[in-house]
């Protein structure tokens, strides 16, 4: 009844606004919905400056002359005391009230002299006091922040009490009570600016512990943190917007901004089991125009779907502001509407003041987070999401100290970067930390030669960082001004040259990669005193070193592979968010492939290593051929006719079998004795021995052994497995049946105890290949186009039995999750999924099982023996 009562007096003030503007059109409406509909909406659209429709109504507040203070006293009374009991199942009625109370919101927000009257009638009932319980003694008395923490109070009591929510329910909520003109400081700029409210009452309801809409705020936090990404998402669309528009925002809100930041749905369980839960998201075209414009609407679309919106809204919103402020490289700040240039610069001196303390607390927060700042986690793992998320908000955060102003705060930023860099982490954070030194050495000149190229100056200085030095001194000094570049390029080039010939992988790539790229875009010769900035002898090493990259074809066709994502990639805009999130736009010169972890772009580091990777099979490929004339087994009794085996593969044979001590002396195991050392076949453990003597690394996981096993060209892809016991016995199980390789998500968790435990040294014999899961599509299709076949093991409704499916010789076999299976995308890639007839009611097996049964079956097909009685493998030949 109450609510009905709410409803007509608003229809009437909305009849009364509008009336005037529409006077003949309402009056020939005879239904008071229609007519109450048509008036609000028309003075909708009039308010937020476009059409709009009968839902959108909440742009629209109360005009003070339509009705009196006493009559909107009792109306907000009304409302605060209906939050209480507004519990039906039936959502209309809550979004009704919710409508309604945005108006007299509005309205009471918009008139100091309503504030006043309101606030004492309501003070005089007693209402503000029961209402505010819980509120502390330092909250401000301002009458403005009494009224919003009664009603914030109501709204969060209702979003805790709900357990059935409408779909609009958590962006009317927030957007009644955060309205635009309370987000923003009347004299900012390009604030809303009213007459009414002064910056006194805005830093009332905001500045402090105990500050209304701060505990509004927080109490949304609570609720969305519990994993509601469709809460935080309105949040963070609210917040957003409203921090690109007033830097103080990023002062009182530095951390729950940094909550939003970090949010994300978990994807493991307390006991270590994965999660798969729903994302839903602000979906509706109404409910969406409740909330304030994103600043980045095509990026905003792009992660709308996922728990990475609030993230993606708030790095949009800080972005936007320092780009407003001139700070983003190439950018002005924006007219403020005033000839003062004082004012211009007191706008510009705010935003660096609120983003410099926002710097220093996200910096100091991730550095001292134990959990993030730990070595030991497992990639893809909600440790690692975590990581991922706060070095992204503190990219887009590097803006704020871009200028001059804040070279200080910038020196103390990238010593402390440096330093992160030697840290073991994934290249999907290192490339955003590299990303924030490149920026600030970019934007503060003098600082590539101050700090970066001393890191590399001598050879007796590398470590796991010097890849990453490299990279980013060559792009700054690439990207840096003719001057700047007259400087450096010499000086850069001759502490090249050393790092050219490391030993290890990706210090060597980098510096080859970036000394090309150096000499490609800035001939020698133009160089002034090039000679002398080489040193004695310099030219001709040079010289020499130019001549064997132009000539070679093995370094050539590196090059072509893997040259062009360092030429393309840019410090430049590289602390932007549609740099800093993948939305068809890469960093480090990524190809356009599909990216699934926390919006990170494959990284050039990832792309190395599976360059590397791929380069190591043929390699251990081409070391099989060159001893394919020996054969496994041992040979039968009787003279044998073979050539003649080199001599120091011969001795190196005889150390493994011919005697205990490798000489003359000692005694002769039977088999030597029998045949001799020389001339017979080669048996399992020899030709491992002379696979270790070409390779060099059989300890490390070689082609596959011991080295007489035959394999077979099936491909078993367990990135999807989080679990290591059943990682390790697949690799077991992988090992004896002769599979041609195990492919993992990290191939470091063949180190630890629970795989080596089950796996039995597994690992040592049989390929192990690292896809990751966010690349695990394009490497699928890669595969398909390599004559694969991809199957899945997995129940669907076009499944094939498994007896009854005819293996071909080159088939990959995807496992999915040990709960949820594979992937929706990824099903609908494969040429076939396969399921095993069952007995029982349970209808699942152990993902290692399962694939146990899929691998005997694909080897039994394709075995050139048989199964003999006892069990055993008897080989043909």
């Amino acid at each position: 009844m109450v609510l009905k009562c709410l409803d007509a007096v608003m229809m009437l003030a909305a009849v009364t606004t509008s009336s005037k503007a529409s006077n003949s059109s309402s009056n020939s409406r005879s239904n008071p919905s229609e007519l109450y509909a048509h008036s609000a909406a028309s003075a909708g659209a009039a308010a937020a400056g476009n059409s709009s429709t009968p839902d959108t109504l909440c742009p629209f507040s109360l005009p003070a002359h339509v009705l009196s203070a006493d009559i909107v006293a009792v109306l907000f009374h009304q409302c605060l005391s209906a939050l209480q009991w507004v519990n039906s199942d039936r959502g209309d009625d809550l979004v009704a009230l919710l409508r309604c109370i945005k108006r007299i919101w509005g309205a009471v927000v918009d008139d100091q002299q309503l504030q006043v009257s309101v606030h004492q009638s309501l003070a005089a009932a007693g209402v503000l006091l029961s209402t505010d319980s819980s509120s502390s003694s330092s909250i401000s008395s301002t009458p403005l922040s009494q009224l919003a923490s009664a009603l914030a109070n109501g709204l969060l009591d209702v979003l805790r009490s709900r357990k059935k929510r409408p779909q609009m329910m958590y962006s009317l909520i927030i957007s009644t009570l955060l309205l635009p003109q309370i987000l923003c400081t009347p004299k900012s700029h390009r604030a809303i600016t009213t007459n009414c409210i002064t910056q006194a009452d805005i830093a009332a309801l905001h500045e402090g512990p105990d500050a209304p809409l701060r505990r509004f705020i927080q109490g949304l936090l609570a609720q969305g943190g519990k994993g509601s990404p469709r809460l935080m998402l309105a949040l963070g669309l609210q917040l957003g917007s409203a921090v690109s528009s007033n830097p103080q925002l990023a002062v009182w809100y530095c951390v729950e901004l940094r909550q939003l930041v970090m949010f994300g749905v978990a994807t493991q369980g307390a006991g270590g089991e994965e999660l798969m839960l729903g994302l839903p998201s602000v979906e509706g075209t109404l409910e969406r125009q409740l909330l304030s414009e994103p600043a980045d609407p095509e990026l905003q679309e792009a992660y709308t779907l996922t728990d990475i919106g609030p993230r993606v809204a708030v790095c949009c919103g800080m972005y936007q502001l320092t780009q407003q402020a001139g700070l983003v490289q190439g950018s002005e700040p924006d007219d403020c509407g005033s000839s003062s240039s004082g004012m211009e610069d007191e706008w510009v001196a705010a935003v660096e003041a609120a983003g410099v303390q926002l710097w220093q607390n996200w910096l100091q927060s991730t550095l001292h987070d134990p959990v993030l700042t730990g070595e030991r986690f497992k990639v893809g793992s909600d440790i690692h999401r975590l990581k991922v998320r706060a070095w992204q908000g503190l990219t887009t955060a590097a803006n704020f100290i871009s200028s001059a102003r804040q070279r200080g705060v910038a020196v103390a930023a990238v010593n402390e970067l440096l330093t992160q860099l030697t840290i073991n982490n994934p290249p999907s954070i290192k490339q955003y930390q590299e990303a924030i030194i490149a920026h600030l050495l970019l934007q503060h000149q003098g600082l590539l030669e101050e700090l970066l190229l001393p890191q590399f100056a001598s050879v007796e200085k590398g470590n796991t960082a010097t890849g990453s030095h490299i990279l980013i001194a060559v792009q700054v000094a690439l990207h840096s001004s003719p001057r700047v570049q007259k400087r450096v390029l010499p000086v850069l080039v001759k502490q090249l040259i050393p790092w050219t010939s490391h030993h290890t992988h990706n210090i060597r790539t980098f510096a080859q990669l970036g000394f090309c790229a150096i000499m490609d875009t800035t001939p020698l010769d133009q160089w002034a005193g090039w000679r002398e900035g080489l040193g004695p002898g310099g030219v001709e090493v040079l010289g020499e070193l130019l001549r064997f990259m132009h000539d070679n074809t093995d370094f050539q066709r590196f090059r072509k592979a893997m040259g062009a994502g360092i030429l393309r990639w840019s410090p430049v805009g590289v602390t932007s968010p549609r740099r800093v999130f993948s939305s068809a736009l890469h960093l480090a010169g990524a190809e356009e492939t599909p990216v699934t972890f926390e919006g990170v772009p494959e990284t050039l580091m990832d792309r190395l290593i599976e360059f590397l990777a791929a380069e190591r099979a043929k390699l251990r490929e081409a070391a099989v051929d060159r001893v394919a004339g020996y054969e496994g087994g041992i040979s039968p009794p009787g003279p044998t006719v073979q050539p003649q085996v080199d001599t120091a593969k011969s001795h190196a044979t005889a150390g493994v079998i011919g005697s205990a001590g490798g000489d003359s002396g000692g005694a002769p195991t039977s088999v030597g004795a029998a045949q001799g050392d020389f001339q017979r076949k080669v048996s399992h453990h020899e030709r491992a021995a002379l696979l270790a003597d070409v390779l060099d690394d059989l300890d490390a996981g070689g082609v596959g052994g011991p080295a007489g096993t035959q394999r077979h060209e099936l491909i078993v892809v367990a990135s999807l497995i989080s679990k290591v016991p059943n990682l390790g016995g697949l690799a077991r199980t992988a090992e004896v049946l002769g599979a041609g390789a195990l492919v993992l998500a990290d191939k470091r968790v063949a180190a630890e105890a629970g795989f080596t435990s089950v796996s039995v040294t597994a690992e040592r014999w049989v390929p192990l290949l690292e896809v990751k899961e966010a690349v695990l599509i394009p490497w699928l299709v890669q595969k398909q186009g390599e004559g694969y076949t991809l199957v899945g093991l997995e129940q669907t409704a076009g499944s094939t039995c498994l007896p009854s499916y005819k293996f071909p010789s080159k088939t990959v076999l995807v496992l999915g999750r040990e709960k949820e299976g594979i992937p929706p995308e990824i099903i609908a890639m494969l040429d076939a999924t396969l399921e095993i007839p069952q007995l029982g009611v349970i209808r699942s097996l152990n993902v290692h099982v399962s694939a146990a049964i899929a691998m005997y079956e694909y080897a039994k097909q394709q075995l050139p023996g048989y199964i003999n009685s006892k069990g055993s493998i008897k080989w043909d030949g």
